[in-house]
């Protein structure tokens, strides 16, 4: 019996990389499970001040946090927000924390649209001026920019479109605790991928790869004997 050895060679490297990806989707859930236990631990903390949260390289997504401070006056309007079925905006505002040398952006939830986008909506005014609490919230890189709507207003696509324009601003967004008096409506699911989901997606792999294995011995083994018998 001879071997097809290019339709073993084909079969070993899809073999190869359906398992690797089946691996690669275990290290994922494992990274996962690790990342979900510190957000959680994070959470679970009491609110630390910003300035010791800022010393931090890198700190977790959704640590609490304090602040001091006051708010400045300008407006960031983040674009496309749908909450209970109503378009409108989310509001980034600037806080400037005692004790922090960077500039904070503030989210404080959602505002509906008016019937023009170019109308600026009604924003509920600022209550208590002088202190924050909230979540820290790690935003993604964009390159969009800001646009102007109204003095002292802007729209922008992503939080990064308004950290542009505030100079020195700390790369990281807190969203506003639902307690805090300035916090808005607001609905911030977290969409990090289940650690059950990428185990899915590793069965999944592995399955292939078994598919390939079976394929390629019925192929190049059972069914080249089957015919050496009928022969």
């Amino acid at each position: 019996m001879q071997i097809n050895w290019k339709i073993t060679l084909f079969s070993a490297c899809f073999f190869l990389v359906f398992l690797r990806l089946g691996f690669w989707q275990l290290e994922r859930a494992g990274a996962k499970e690790r990342l979900l236990a510190e957000r959680e631990a994070a959470q679970a903390a009491d609110p630390l001040p910003i300035t010791e949260v800022a010393a931090k390289a890198a700190p977790t997504e959704g640590t609490r946090v304090t602040m001091i401070g006051h708010y400045r006056d300008e407006i960031y309007l983040l674009d496309n927000r749908v909450l209970d079925g109503v378009v409108g905006f989310e509001v980034l505002m600037v806080f400037d924390a005692d004790g922090l040398e960077a500039p904070v952006l503030v989210n404080r939830g959602f505002v509906a649209m008016k019937r023009l986008r170019t109308q600026l909506p009604d924003v509920p005014p600022i209550r208590d001026t002088g202190r924050a609490t909230g979540k820290v919230h790690v935003y993604e890189p964009s390159t969009a920019s800001a646009e102007p709507l109204a003095p002292g207003a802007w729209i922008v696509q992503a939080p990064a479109s308004a950290a542009s324009r505030v100079s020195g601003v700390w790369p990281y967004v807190v969203r506003l605790a639902d307690d805090d008096p300035n916090a808005l409506p607001r609905y911030w699911p977290d969409t990090v991928m289940l650690p059950s989901q990428h185990r899915g997606y590793a069965v999944q792999w592995f399955l292939m790869a078994v598919a390939v294995a079976v394929m390629w011995a019925y192929f190049t083994v059972w069914r080249k004997r089957e015919e050496s018998d009928g022969d």
